[in-house]
């Protein structure tokens, strides 16, 4: 962007306004190397270029950031990449004390995708238990 405005709301000392692509992801990428604990990462687009690659080797620094994991096993999932969203949504739910709405419809998706029939009815039964009047409920039900 060539220029930007500020936001109107205040913002607190934990909180950054970027104008600039490169600036957001160089500090997002030195806020994740300098974790304790954990991270509020947002983004939605991740790219498989070189630069995509670095979040991912930042994120794989920090392995129990359980909302990078879910997001980059959905990321995996659309890609395709049927075991690494397996493997992501797995490591995600061992670090929560119980997998959200998402993260159930998700395995139920990516165990349909695979043909494992057992995950699947795995993870539609915890969303029918937990989740029984959600979306992601009735559309695992439906088949979708």
């Amino acid at each position: 962007l060539s220029s930007c405005e500020m936001p109107t709301a205040p913002t607190s000392p934990s909180c950054q306004w970027f104008c600039a692509g490169d600036e957001f992801f160089l500090a997002q990428l030195a806020a994740i190397d300098a974790a304790r604990s954990s991270v509020c990462l947002e983004m939605y687009i991740f790219s498989d270029g070189a630069l995509g690659q670095r979040f991912r080797d930042a994120l794989i620094r920090q392995p129990l950031y359980s909302p990078a994991l879910y997001e980059l096993a959905e990321i995996r999932y659309s890609q395709g990449q049927l075991k690494d969203a397996e493997a992501l949504l797995g490591r995600h739910n061992q670090l929560v004390q119980a997998p959200s709405v998402e993260a159930l419809y998700l395995g139920a998706r990516i165990a349909h995708a695979q043909g494992d029939r057992t995950a699947e009815s795995s993870y539609v039964q915890q969303l029918r238990r937990r989740f029984p009047d959600a979306t992601q409920t009735r559309m695992a039900n439906d088949g979708k």
